[in-house]
């Protein structure tokens, strides 16, 4: 492992500004608790967009720029993270009359000293059959004290773990929960 994260840092210093694509979503246990014990029908994942403060493919992070997996947006990678969530709890059903869409309207990570940060916000809505039920925002951030060299690799953790976190905070909104329920 400390291998590993030397031949990062020794990349980053003598390649440049590249650090190279986010990974794949996955879903967490934490979110997968949540979904499983929720009493909902499964959903549909719809479209995600970003807003105009969001960036669509890049996030700078000091002098590394990470881009959002495969060939989509931060806000696919949002839509994505909420699909493998649904998958992982038996709660995704593509073909369902409840679809899940949203807007990401922020998205910031700094790795400066002294306190590194992130943060992401996003505005989901719930659709029965065509028909608006649910539309609220979610913001989630976090925060770590960077250790150089290390500071870009502790960042790109930080941020791309808010997905998670931002789907999180919607599954175990019980207004949510409430507007997805049977």
């Amino acid at each position: 492992m400390r291998a590993a994260v030397v031949a990062v840092v020794a990349g980053l210093m003598l390649g440049g500004c590249a650090v190279g694509p986010a990974a794949a979503p996955q879903p967490s246990l934490r979110n997968l608790q949540a979904l499983r014990a929720a009493e909902i029908s499964p959903l549909a994942v719809g479209r995600f967009t970003a807003g105009p403060e969001a960036p669509k493919r890049k996030v700078s992070i000091g002098a590394a720029v990470v881009s959002a997996p495969g060939e989509g947006t931060f806000a696919d990678h949002l839509g994505e993270t909420l699909a493998a969530e649904l998958r992982a709890a038996g709660k995704f059903d593509p073909n369902s009359p409840v679809v899940v869409t949203g807007v990401l309207t922020r998205s910031e990570v700094h790795s400066e000293p002294p306190q590194g940060h992130a943060a992401l916000t996003a505005t989901f809505t719930v659709t029965r059959e065509g028909r608006a039920v649910f539309e609220k925002a979610f913001a989630v951030h976090t925060e770590w004290t960077p250790e150089w060299p290390l500071n870009i690799v502790q960042a790109e953790g930080a941020y791309t773990g808010l997905y998670n976190d931002l789907v999180g905070a919607l599954v175990t909104d019980p207004e949510f929960r409430k507007a997805v329920n049977p």
